[in-house]
């Protein structure tokens, strides 16, 4: 199972995205920031310090929107392209993505207990960003799942294969 809900509200598009591992929300607030937030249920302190969820060919759009983030940090694939050590940060809550053959896993970990709001949420600033220009490759990855429409999504070639071989690794 691989959903998005996409909801526009007062101050910009949220979209969850559900996985069978759980749900994370990347949202564009009033702030002009993006954020990536891990959904949990219960209170903060009884959360484990980080939280995976994977995305699959599933969903093929989605996929291959991660792949493009995931392509565009990696080779600093940015209009001017800096190092990117300056992406880690130890203190504040973080998003690692990661590939795994045909699947890619996002993790959310909490921020430390130094802090003084703790949190699941990780914030891209648009404005004044310690990691510009990087916040440009995750806003234009939220700009295009604001353009993706569940209700008349096409089903990709890859889809169809990823599901059929699901359905061959069952005994």
């Amino acid at each position: 199972m691989l959903e998005i809900e996409k909801s526009k509200g007062e101050r910009g598009y949220s979209l969850i995205i559900t996985t069978e591992d759980g749900s994370f929300k990347i949202s564009f607030e009033g702030n002009l920031d993006l954020y990536w937030t891990n959904l949990y249920k219960g209170s903060l302190l009884d959360q484990p310090e980080s939280k995976s969820f994977t995305i699959t060919k599933e969903n093929y759009y989605l996929y291959l929107l991660f792949e493009r983030l995931y392509e565009d940090v990696k080779k600093c694939n940015i209009y001017k392209a800096d190092k990117y050590d300056i992406l880690f940060y130890e203190d504040a809550s973080v998003v690692r993505i990661v590939k795994k053959e045909d699947v890619f896993v996002v993790t959310i970990e909490k921020s430390k207990e130094e802090n003084m709001y703790q949190t699941y949420s990780v914030r891209f600033r648009n404005s004044g960003s310690r990691y510009c220009p990087y916040n440009v490759v995750f806003m234009k990855m939220h700009n295009e799942l604001i353009d993706y429409n569940p209700e008349y999504h096409q089903i990709h070639f890859e889809e169809i294969i990823y599901k059929n071989s699901l359905v061959k690794k069952k005994p």
